[in-house]
């Protein structure tokens, strides 16, 4: 939540001057300001970033509309958060899920083997 609303906050501010452009086509100003205008539509842009993976249908409009630089951003949240983050997160979920399954293995085998002693 920390790094959503980090990325959220730096990117708002940024293009808050995009949107106070008068000289920006009126259109553009709009989808800008409706993702990004207050800090709640910047926050939950990039909550739709991070967990739904649409981060190229806000970042390829932002580059096209405000400009390149604006997509630097973009990678280092995406490289950092959603695939570095995330994957740990993953990662550390997938381990508890593979001892408790090795766990299992070696209770199985040890009731086996009281079987096998009483019989």
């Amino acid at each position: 939540a920390v790094f959503i609303s980090i990325g959220a906050l730096v990117q708002g501010s940024l293009l808050q001057d995009f949107i106070l452009d008068e000289t920006a086509t009126l259109e553009h100003r709009q989808w800008i300001w409706n993702r990004y205008g207050t800090a709640y539509r910047s926050l939950y842009t990039f909550y739709e970033i991070t967990f739904a993976g649409n981060w190229p249908t806000n970042a390829r409009p932002v580059m096209d509309m405000v400009g390149h630089p604006f997509v630097i951003i973009y990678l280092a949240y995406v490289t950092f958060v959603v695939f570095a983050t995330l994957r740990v997160v993953s990662a550390v979920f997938l381990k508890d899920t593979l001892d408790a399954a090795r766990e299992d293995d070696e209770s199985m085998v040890t009731e086996r083997l009281k079987n096998r002693e009483n019989y």
